[in-house]
């Protein structure tokens, strides 16, 4: 016996309805709340981000990467300067026999 274009079938499809539409609108619903979250994850951090380019940029005063860079080049310069001092410094203390380390 086939039960698919029989009258109680069709009357049961009726009353139930279909279930295509309300499916669809669920996931359309689901899709508008994941994009509202993207986007207000996108405005936080986007903010933040803004924040901390301006106070880098503030805090480099317009500095050039070229500055920067004869910046570094005089640290360097000075701590090689320092060390070797301090070597120097070591050995006279070795030579007085002295423990003059912390």
């Amino acid at each position: 016996m086939k039960f698919r274009n029989t009258r109680l079938v069709r009357t049961l499809k009726r009353l139930l309805g279909e279930e295509k539409g309300a499916v669809a609108m669920e996931y359309i619903v689901i899709a508008l709340l994941i994009g509202a979250a993207v986007v207000g994850i996108v405005m936080v951090i986007g903010g933040h981000l803004s924040n901390k380019g301006n106070a880098i940029n503030t805090t480099l005063g317009g500095t050039t990467v070229e500055e920067i860079k004869e910046g570094a080049e005089k640290y360097q310069t000075q701590n090689t300067k320092l060390k070797e001092k301090a070597e120097t410094a070591q050995e006279a203390a070795n030579k007085l026999g002295g423990n003059f380390s912390k």
